[in-house]
């Protein structure tokens, strides 16, 4: 299921909750989980990677439940913090943009 492989391949404090709920169908929940653990992350360092991460598994989540708008606005977010950590040319920017691009693609 693609819903399975995002949130396993970009990871987050708790993944385990976030592949459960929305395995049982509640967006609620794994929306208010993504969200708290993005909250947590507000004090720590700029230059962690974490953020983007959350970030793009929001964004998976939003795609894939069509909304597009805001997928697209925590794609973008996740890009942006990760070309200002790792720069442009670094193989992450290039997978976060990737992410970015497949949204397009898809709509």
């Amino acid at each position: 299921m693609f819903q399975d492989y995002v949130l396993l391949e970009w990871g987050c404090e708790d993944q385990e909750f976030a592949v459960r709920t929305l395995k049982n169908g509640t967006f609620t929940e794994t929306e208010a989980g993504w969200l708290s653990e993005l909250e947590k992350l507000t004090a720590s360092p700029p230059e962690d990677l974490r953020a983007a991460r959350i970030q793009t598994n929001l964004a998976m989540l939003y795609f894939c439940h069509q909304r597009y708008d805001l997928s697209e606005l925590y794609f973008e977010r996740a890009l942006a913090s990760c070309i200002r950590v790792a720069g442009v040319n670094s193989p992450q920017t290039a997978e976060y943009l990737n992410n970015l691009a497949g949204l397009y693609y898809a709509q």
